[in-house]
């Protein structure tokens, strides 16, 4: 649930902020991940995320791929409405599936999202 506090007034003057979802703006699930994954500067904690990589269609591949500066691997898996216990399976299965990936293997994973043969993470 999220709340507005409405500044300049009492502790006690708060409103609830009306739940909306993607159906409702008319976006898909790939338009809130183009979002994140353009800016994740701006939605994730940390201010050295890059994302490599985006789902392809009927690909079993997360939403997004992202790196830290240390080359931890984080995966995202976005859902357009409330999640329930499968989903919580399918990350731990794209854990599995690119966890153990090696810097080749993401490299060519960050030229398919870059649609560029030549581009390096190294860089």
């Amino acid at each position: 649930m999220l709340y507005k506090l409405n500044k300049n007034t009492n502790c006690n003057n708060y409103s609830k902020v009306k739940r909306v979802t993607l159906s409702d703006i008319g976006w898909k699930e790939k338009d809130l991940e183009n979002l994140i994954s353009n800016n994740i500067q701006d939605f994730i904690s940390s201010n050295d995320l890059m994302a490599i990589f985006t789902e392809r269609a009927r690909q079993e591949e997360p939403d997004i791929l992202a790196l830290d500066k240390e080359g931890d691997l984080y995966i995202f898996e976005l859902k357009r409405w409330s999640g329930k216990q499968e989903n919580l399976l399918q990350v731990l299965r794209y854990g599995q599936l690119f966890g153990k990936s090696t810097y080749d293997e993401l490299n060519c994973f960050y030229q398919k999202y870059q649609d560029n043969k030549k581009a390096n993470l190294a860089l």
